[in-house]
């Protein structure tokens, strides 16, 4: 399985986790929003057998045709279809002009050809997560396909439930192509529409989040839990991840979330449902482990609905992927709509694309008034090089190494610190003392970055030895 592992760095600090910092004085903790990169939809819902509404659930890059695959559903508008939705799959070659190739599968009452793939319908089948080159899998591709049956439980238990004839659940899905695919009898997961899934490459294991169910199979407020395999067949429940508390609003609901191996740990992309008013916002969460999850910030959106009358001025997710390194940004598609979650039949949905800086979702402000961050104890066992990621263009930026104690190491003072570029993702830094901060008899030191009209957005502490990986 060819697998970006790129976004992995132990090394990496983004101010995502409170127990990083130490102190914040005279700076504020911002959280950054998405870049839209094209106002209008990359993928609009623009064919007859769209029905002014798809939902984009994954975009991966085939490097068999060099292509990128886009699945989505669409609403069905009845003809020539007998199910209310289908799965379709569109191709990019740069994952902005998008194609939607007849895929011999399905063609209008009037011979029009579509881009509907062989997915069974008859059971109600939802979105699909594919995967490319799982190792194991007895086919190139591998998904996650949520379907049902419209049959209800008495209490969820997956046996009781399977004796009832009911298969409704998260199925695992085959194809060797991305087009014609096979799906499990049974649910591999007895839960939840909406889900997402990730693989860890770090502990080499597979993340599915999903709502989680109640005692009596009946959804009440959504909410999350998560499942994990090593072999995309077996899953195992783990924990609920994320609930509701006294900071977020009347009324707000857990959608779904997508958790992403992001530095020394997961950001999670949650989808934050605001039921009173029926629109739905993207915030960001945070674990060392992929278990025990915290919010960031004042939960703030890193991705907000568009502005009145945009085509996704109510709802606004992420696609099932990480993000993808491009230069010195990332790039994200994501799926909007311009309609309330109950409009039905009558929904506006598409999907858009958005970048943000290379590790930049979260960022440490300065004002004109100078302050500071005291970052908490980092461990100087070894000999460690600090590089940057520093907008100081208009202001400026230093960096102090303190004992514990507070005193400053001798050479590398504030007054002493030099940056290699005012502005970039991967800014080396070096004092009178050198570029290397020398191991300390107490094996800990803490940072102390000076801020004056600038912005930090995160911070690798390395071995010395591992120079090269500032260039990531």
């Amino acid at each position: 399985m060819d697998v970006d592992t790129s976004l992995a760095d132990p090394d990496l600090h983004l101010f995502f986790a409170d127990d990083e910092i130490d102190s914040l004085v005279g700076v504020t903790r911002l959280i950054n929003q998405l870049r839209r990169d094209a106002p209008e939809p990359v993928l609009p819902a623009d064919q007859p057998w769209e029905w002014h509404h798809i939902q984009a659930s994954k975009v991966l890059h085939d490097p068999e045709d060099d292509r990128y695959k886009c699945w989505y559903l669409a609403a069905i508008n009845g003809r020539p279809w007998p199910a209310s939705r289908a799965n379709c799959l569109a191709i990019s070659r740069d994952g902005i002009e998008w194609e939607k190739p007849d895929h011999g599968f399905v063609r209008l009452s009037d011979g029009t050809p579509t881009n509907v793939i062989n997915v069974p319908h008859e059971t109600g089948a939802r979105l699909l997560m594919p995967y490319l080159d799982v190792p194991g899998a007895e086919e190139r591709f591998v998904a996650t396909l949520y379907q049902s049956t419209g049959r209800t439980a008495q209490t969820y238990d997956p046996p009781e439930m399977e004796q009832r004839g009911r298969t409704s659940g998260i199925h695992r899905a085959t194809s060797s192509d991305g087009i014609h695919w096979t799906v499990s009898e049974r649910p591999v997961v007895w839960a939840g529409d909406r889900n997402a899934t990730a693989y860890d490459p770090v502990d080499r294991r597979w993340l599915l989040t999903t709502r989680r169910p109640s005692a009596q199979g009946v959804m009440r407020q959504r909410d999350l839990a998560l499942w994990t395999s090593t072999d995309f067949r077996t899953w195992k429940a783990e924990a609920w991840l994320l609930r509701t508390d006294e900071h977020d609003r009347p009324n707000t609901e857990f959608y779904g979330m997508l958790p992403v191996r992001y530095g020394a740990g997961f950001i999670g992309f949650l989808e934050v449902y605001h039921r009173a008013v029926e629109r739905l916002d993207t915030q960001l969460c945070w674990s060392r482990d992929g278990v025990q999850w915290q919010r960031v910030g004042h939960r703030d959106p890193v991705l907000a609905g568009g502005g009145e009358g945009a085509w996704d001025s109510h709802w606004v997710y992420v696609t099932n992927n990480d993000p993808e390194p491009v230069g010195d940004r990332l790039r994200l598609w994501y799926g909007g709509a311009g309609t309330h979650h109950g409009s039905k039949g009558k929904h506006r949905r598409a999907m858009g694309v958005a970048s943000i800086r290379r590790d930049g979702f979260v960022s440490i402000e300065g004002r004109m008034d100078p302050g500071y961050l005291l970052t908490a104890a980092l461990d100087a066992t070894v000999p460690r090089r600090l590089t940057i990621n520093v907008d100081a263009e208009t202001g400026d930026t230093r960096v102090a190494v303190l004992t514990p104690e507070g005193g400053v190491v001798e050479g590398f003072s504030a007054e002493d610190c030099r940056l290699s570029a005012d502005d970039g993702v991967a800014v080396a830094v070096s004092w009178r003392g050198g570029d290397v901060v020398p191991a300390q008899v107490g094996g800990e030191v803490h940072l102390q970055f000076h801020l004056r009209n600038s912005s930090l957005y995160s911070y690798r502490w390395s071995a010395a030895g591992e120079e090269g990986q500032a260039d990531r």
